[in-house]
């Protein structure tokens, strides 16, 4: 029983990820890495709350950007639905200048690590919003033959990485 109630859960999150998920305008060519998110960057996009996460796949890369309506820290896991266990990247100010750091989670907590790392990364805020982007290599978080990645997000109205999201959310997206 608890196994078809896994399947069930997991068929659903999957469709709901994929029913949130729609094709960017036409992307041209892979994502420039630098803070700002461009009409057709990126292949696919998708909104939650005050989160919007761009995504693209390519034979040896992943770009990914998230947005959100927010002027501290924003957040985003592989690997897992859950904190734990998620790589965790998290894009921040500190002193007034960009900030970025690649994070391990442990249970409800994340904690420095060197076991992985993003190729390139960049973090702007602007407008009331701060942009992170990274560029992940593929092979790190995919197997050949995967259709799909867990990916965790989050935001906070402060810098202060260790303190609580103000808005969090989880999403299996389809690998094109």
């Amino acid at each position: 029983m608890t196994r078809a109630r896994n399947l069930i859960l997991a068929a659903a999150t999957l469709a709901a990820a994929l029913a949130f998920a729609h094709p960017a305008a036409a992307q041209t060519a892979a994502p420039v890495v630098d803070g700002v998110v461009k009409p057709g960057e990126y292949a696919l996009d998708m909104t939650d709350g005050p989160v919007h996460l761009y995504y693209t796949f390519t034979a040896n890369r992943i770009y990914m950007a998230v947005v959100a309506q927010a002027t501290g820290w924003v957040g985003l896991g592989l690997d897992s639905s859950r904190m734990n266990g998620a790589k965790i990247f998290i894009g921040y100010y500190d002193n007034g200048k960009p900030a970025f750091t690649d994070q391990l989670g442990q249970g409800h907590r994340h904690l420095p690590t060197d076991s992985f790392s993003a190729l390139d990364h960049a973090v702007l805020r602007s407008g009331g919003a701060t942009t992170m982007e990274v560029t992940l290599d593929r092979s790190a978080f995919l197997q050949s033959g995967d259709t799909s990645l867990d990916v965790i997000y989050a935001e906070s109205g402060g810098d202060d990485i260790t303190a609580h999201h103000d808005f969090r959310g989880s999403a299996t997206l389809a690998v094109r």
